[in-house]
């Protein structure tokens, strides 16, 4: 069994595609995305718009579908596409890159540096987009729209089957949901399971926070996707599957 620790919407989506490939997988979400009140009336005068999270689409205002949206990558685009807006341009899932897209197509006449671009984002961010674009564009502002907060226990199904041994690798996509992680084990006296259990982790960084934790098997996916992770749970399962056993480890890639 695998799990997939985004929230609800995003774990759905892991889960499916893993279940696609004949990969058992259950959602056991760690965060949860709560929206916060913000300054419609500012969002609606914005010339354009910056998203680096799927859970900010909904902040995309009915009246505005004809300015542009810059995402960080593809699932925030869809989600930009799913409230009516067409002008979407699409990152490489990297804030860095994002910032770069965008001065980009000011570059070539696209937008200006002068428009009002509004960041719709979180409480807490992990790249600032105010400091890689404020010295460039003069009318860039920013909205909180969403807060995510820690879940406070892992779902009975999960419990079972992490009580039982059957989960033999978790997707972990960021720092934040493996300190989550790591506090929930703890909660529910599960700690011990780790030494049964592979990461799949995103980032080196991620895979380096792992290892302080004490987490021993831990693959780094090639790229900074969620597809990535997903790709080497894949073939981690049906390797042993082969092998005739559910709980095997996996070896680190760098």
């Amino acid at each position: 069994m695998i799990l997939s620790l985004r929230d609800e919407a995003l774990a759905t989506q892991d889960c499916d595609n893993l279940r696609a490939f004949g990969v058992p997988a259950l959602e056991s979400p760690v965060h949860h995305a709560h929206k916060i009140a913000f300054d419609e009336m500012v969002v609606n005068k914005a010339d354009g718009f910056i998203l680096t999270s799927q859970q900010a689409a909904y902040a995309l205002p009915d009246t505005a579908r004809d300015r542009p949206v810059f995402t960080v990558g593809r699932a925030s685009a869809a989600a930009a596409r799913g409230r009516g807006y067409h002008n979407v341009f699409a990152g490489t899932a990297d804030g860095t890159a994002l910032a770069e897209m965008i001065a980009a197509h000011a570059e070539q006449g696209q937008i200006s540096f002068t428009d009002t671009l509004i960041w719709l984002r979180a409480t807490k961010i992990s790249t600032d987009m105010m400091t890689a674009l404020s010295p460039r564009f003069s009318a860039l502002s920013q909205e909180v729209v969403y807060e995510m907060q820690e879940a406070d226990s892992l779902p009975d199904e999960v419990l079972g089957a992490l009580q039982k041994g059957q989960v033999s690798a978790i997707m972990v996509l960021s720092k934040a949901q493996l300190g989550a992680l790591v506090q929930l084990l703890h909660h529910h006296n599960l700690w011990q399971v780790r030494h049964k259990i592979a990461l799949y982790v995103v980032s080196q960084a991620v895979g380096l926070a792992a290892e302080k934790q004490g987490w021993h098997a831990i693959d780094i996916a090639r790229r900074k996707r969620a597809l990535s992770v997903q790709a080497s749970v894949i073939t981690h399962w049906y390797r042993t599957s082969a092998e005739g056993d559910s709980q095997g480890g996996c070896k680190r890639q760098k």
